[in-house]
């Protein structure tokens, strides 16, 4: 059966250039898919868009004390071959234990201080724990 105003003639598939004299327009691209895409300024990397969030920036609390940190534990805070120890107390015999400025710094500030040192390892005054935000 027919509709009105159909034919039943299949269609071609090609359209003809015999009218215009021209090849039939390109069809216009496909939108881009899940997780393509062009980013501003030309890239096409498929990274996450640009943010309008400004990068983290360290913000300084000030200089770890290695001797307190090593006080508070009975011992005293001793720096020998590039490192930092607490030894114990006038000499006495006992077991020297390795620490991080970090870990001053965390004692120190707040659980999530780093320590970083613009300066000889050896010089507390020389390190500055910060945290960034």
């Amino acid at each position: 059966m027919t509709t009105p105003g159909r034919s039943s003639k299949p269609s071609s598939a090609a359209p003809s250039t015999a009218r215009t004299g021209r090849p039939p327009a390109s069809p216009a691209p496909a939108p881009p898919g899940p997780g393509e895409g062009t980013r501003p300024g030309g890239g096409d990397d498929g990274g996450p868009p640009p943010s309008s969030v400004p990068p983290p920036k360290a913000v300084v609390l000030g200089s770890p004390d290695p001797g307190r940190y090593c006080g508070t534990r009975g011992r005293d805070a001793e720096f020998r071959s590039g490192e930092w120890y607490c030894v114990p107390r006038g000499g006495d015999i006992g077991v020297d234990t390795h620490i991080t400025m970090t870990q001053v710094c965390a004692s120190q500030y707040r659980p999530d201080a780093e320590a970083r040192t613009s300066g000889g390892a050896g010089d507390p005054s020389a390190w500055e724990c910060y945290v960034m935000r």
